[in-house]
């Protein structure tokens, strides 16, 4: 919040905005990753439920990571816009 609301207003060019959307997005990813590691959860399995459908826990980085990319680079076309 500190980059968008006291850094942003000074220095109005788009390679600024395209390193503070990098520098956010790494910042929400690694609170992401920080929260992920701090929990501990508990197996219970549900009865006639089927995981076929989901993620395996081995992609799941991978899908978090690019959600966090494009969500970064949509942020950073809607400032450019």
């Amino acid at each position: 919040m500190f980059i968008i609301f006291r850094i942003l207003p000074f220095f109005p060019y788009d390679s600024v905005k395209y390193v503070a959307a990098v520098i956010i997005a790494i910042a929400v990813n690694g609170m992401h990753y920080t929260g992920m590691a701090a929990v501990t959860y508990k197996y219970r399995p549900i009865p006639g439920f089927s995981s076929a459908g989901l993620v395996t826990p081995y992609y799941l980085h991978e899908v978090i990571l690019y959600s966090e990319v494009s969500i970064a680079f949509s942020f950073v076309f809607l400032l450019t816009a």
